[in-house]
């Protein structure tokens, strides 16, 4: 077995919570964000069963505004539990998660 010791401690990182809504609120970041929802939507519509319909929703959070992709109706919710279509989607996007 290996034992290894470390010298060196990190300092707590602490993120600027100033800086990141102004960051966030910058046309072309919401633009991307807006572009990789859209994207993910079209991916998720694609692979999907009949009549399940997906939607790109825009939200306002504390720290910034993003977008959600949501189900919208019960058949993309069953569609979601079953095949995981939205979350293969977000990986087929390049927009995260996937499997």
């Amino acid at each position: 077995m290996v034992k290894f010791n470390c010298k060196w401690r990190l300092k707590r990182y602490k993120a600027r919570k100033a800086g990141y809504p102004a960051v966030m609120a910058n046309t072309n970041i919401q633009g991307m964000l807006r572009g990789k929802a859209h994207a993910v939507k079209g991916a998720a519509d694609s692979s999907a069963c009949p009549g399940a319909v997906y939607e790109v929703k825009p939200f306002k959070g504390s720290l910034g505004t993003g977008y959600l992709v949501i189900t919208d109706n019960t058949d993309a919710a069953v569609d979601e539990f079953r095949h995981k279509t939205l979350t293969k989607a977000a990986g087929r996007a390049g927009a995260g998660g996937g499997r």
